[in-house]
């Protein structure tokens, strides 16, 4: 596949990841809290597609730049009907909660990853585990002057 087609796909798909798992803390902290979630977004814009679960609108839009969770009452400038699961019926404490969890799971996305690529993936040069290898020595160099012949050598450390 060409470089010019590749490259942006890839940033695509690792910026939705990045999106997804951000979001998804939102969402998930705001459920566990009581919250009513409306939609569930990636990306900004009409809706491309999607479905509905529940309260719940799941949602791919058109813009995928970024992502939302609307949830019940989170906009202070409309009128508040005093449900508990609006946002703003919650405690301080809980908004926060909801708030930080999604750059909270962006940082546990990437301790994960870097755990899981560390714990099960790592490579070392093949020239850490075995003696430096001259594979010849040009004639009239300054090493063949001090005596090193053509021939193949190894050198310990």
């Amino acid at each position: 596949m060409p470089s010019f087609i590749l490259y942006p796909l890839s940033f695509l798909v690792v910026l939705g990841i990045m999106i997804v798992v951000h979001e998804w803390g939102h969402y998930a902290a705001a459920k566990l809290l009581g919250v009513r979630v409306e939609v569930f977004s990636v990306g900004f814009g009409p809706r491309l597609l999607g479905f509905r679960r529940g309260d719940t609108d799941y949602r791919i839009s058109a813009i995928p730049l970024g992502g939302y969770v609307k949830m019940s009452g989170e906009n202070p400038m409309e009128a508040s009907t005093g449900d508990p699961a609006e946002f703003m019926s919650h405690p301080r404490w809980h908004r926060f909660l909801i708030a930080i969890a999604g750059p909270f799971m962006n940082v546990a996305l990437a301790v994960g990853l870097l755990t899981g690529l560390y714990a099960f993936h790592f490579e070392q040069p093949a020239y850490w585990d075995e003696p430096a290898t001259i594979g010849w020595v040009k004639d009239g160099s300054p090493a063949a002057k001090v005596g090193h012949s053509a021939r193949r050598r190894n050198f310990q450390r």
